[in-house]
């Protein structure tokens, strides 16, 4: 029976000091998660590198990370990122 993944929805913007998105992955390091990008409207450098760092150790772990509902406005700040939003559109990573 496959495991729940934990859900976590980012902030529209990441707070001064500590984002808790560092505190959810340390917490939930080796389950399977979620995350949610509805409310993002504009993704920091830092941001995205934590969440592509922690797809890649999921991913080496075998364990499921999603990355769901990019919103618009967080689409268009990942293209000046660098990063073509539909590569969180592939299928769940497992």
């Amino acid at each position: 029976m496959a495991q729940e993944s934990a859900k976590h929805e980012l902030a529209a913007r990441a707070a001064p000091g500590a984002d808790p998105l560092f505190a959810f992955l340390t917490e939930n390091r080796k389950s399977p998660v979620s995350l949610s990008l509805a409310e993002v409207d504009r993704m920091d450098a830092i941001r995205l590198q934590t969440i592509l760092s922690a797809q890649c150790q999921w991913m080496s772990d075998d364990v499921t990370f999603e990355i769901t509902d990019v919103s618009e406005a967080c689409s268009k700040s990942l293209r000046l990122l660098g990063l073509d939003p539909s590569y969180f559109q592939m299928d769940a990573q497992s």
